[in-house]
């Protein structure tokens, strides 16, 4: 029994130290100093890391005052943002939720490389279409710091200078997410893995997808509406002609993404 409440006392201690590659140092030096498997370590390390994300977050609601930044609800962070927007919202919030969370996380041991380089690769045409600006900046700061070779731990936006990045941080880390039924219905994100060990690698997937999806659907209405402008002008055939095609390449697109999402676009 003292054992066990040592080997506690020391993982939240560990907890507390901000670099991670001296975190896995020292525990991989209890591990070998108590015989416990680094596993099991890492797992007690990372209850006590979110209960201090969690306490952190109970001050920064207790300290901040009502015209600062605030954590708020997802739909009234919505609210602050132009109607058109609104519909990426919950999207954006997803991708960097899983970078936050999980971003160092390896998806092919062959090569390498992270959850966050995996992503960062695949949203590179459409980092500049996110609309909510502190998301935005989360995003480009981690495509800088991949660009010097660093993949950034949750710590780096955990205990980050801007307020407003650090606030938002700590909540995806700790927001008390249920599943519900009708989370993918409403907000079409995909619900929080329940087992995010196995899940991780797709849920990223999803995530990607359904925000390319929602800005090709915004591309539509807009090109669909400058059709429409162009059908009521008979003598600018060649702007609706040009109009027609890029819609007929945005559908193109929307039905190869729907399909990999295993979605019917109505």
């Amino acid at each position: 029994i003292k054992k066990a409440t040592l080997i506690k006392d020391i993982i939240s201690s560990l907890a507390l130290v901000s670099d991670s590659i001296k975190r896995a140092v020292y525990l991989q030096k209890v591990s070998d100093l108590f015989s416990i498997q680094e596993d099991v370590l890492i797992n007690e390390l990372n209850n006590s890391i979110r209960k201090n994300l969690w306490q952190r977050r109970k001050e920064v609601l207790r300290e901040t005052k009502p015209d600062e930044f605030r954590i708020r609800s997802d739909k009234e962070k919505a609210v602050d943002l132009p109607a058109s927007d609104l519909e990426t919202f919950f999207q954006e919030k997803d991708i960097v939720r899983i970078l936050i969370n999980s971003g160092k996380r390896v998806v092919n041991k062959e090569s390498g490389i992270t959850l966050t380089e995996y992503m960062v690769q695949n949203l590179k045409d459409v980092i500049d279409k996110f609309q909510h600006p502190i998301y935005q900046k989360i995003i480009i700061e981690i495509q800088e710091l991949l660009s010097q070779n660093e993949v950034p731990a949750s710590e780096v936006f955990t205990h980050h200078e801007n307020d407003q990045i650090r606030t938002a941080a700590i909540e995806l880390l700790t927001s008390p997410y249920e599943y519900s039924e009708n989370w993918e219905k409403m907000w079409d994100v995909s619900p929080p893995a329940r087992m995010p060990d196995e899940n991780f690698e797709k849920d990223a997937d999803q995530a990607i997808l359904r925000f390319k999806l929602k800005k090709i659907n915004q591309m539509i209405r807009k090109n669909s509406e400058m059709i429409s402008a162009y059908v009521g002008n008979e003598t600018d055939w060649e702007s609706l002609h040009h109009h027609l095609e890029i819609h007929e390449e945005l559908m193109r697109i929307r039905e190869k993404i729907a399909q990999e999402l295993n979605t019917i676009v109505l």
